[in-house]
């Protein structure tokens, strides 16, 4: 990043020394036409989900059911994204073309990975918004 890019950095965009950030508010904010109260409601609305997807996701590495697992991964993915997690996003993906290849051996850790970056995601949300 150059120092620049780094200097417009918001305060509700958390950076983590070079990896993604967990949340990029801006980003968000930009895509819904700079309405706070819109990025609000979406941010309820993927929090809401998520509480449906993860037990899905958490079962299909369970079960080895690796269409099941490319699925919840790639739902996770896309829905991050358009909310600005971009952290939690880029992990999903990484996870979903794993098994798309054929590869389970990460999936366990990678399934605790991103309950991980779900909960820093909903405490930066959380941060900016009651969520």
């Amino acid at each position: 990043m150059h120092p620049k890019e780094e200097e417009t950095l918001s305060e509700n965009e958390i950076d983590r020394g070079g990896e993604h950030p967990v949340y990029d508010y801006e980003g968000a904010l930009d895509r819904l036409m700079d309405d706070a109260e819109l990025v609000q409601t979406v941010d309820v609305a993927f929090l809401a989900d998520m509480e449906t997807v993860f037990p899905k996701a958490r079962a299909a590495v369970e079960s080895g059911d690796l269409k099941q697992m490319s699925l919840e991964f790639h739902t996770i993915k896309g829905a991050s994204s358009s909310v600005g997690g971009t952290a939690l996003s880029v992990r999903a993906g990484e996870l979903e073309l794993a098994v798309k290849a054929g590869d389970s051996e990460g999936a366990t850790a990678g399934m605790a990975e991103l309950e991980q970056k779900l909960a820093e995601l909903r405490t930066a949300m959380a941060a900016k918004f009651p969520v």
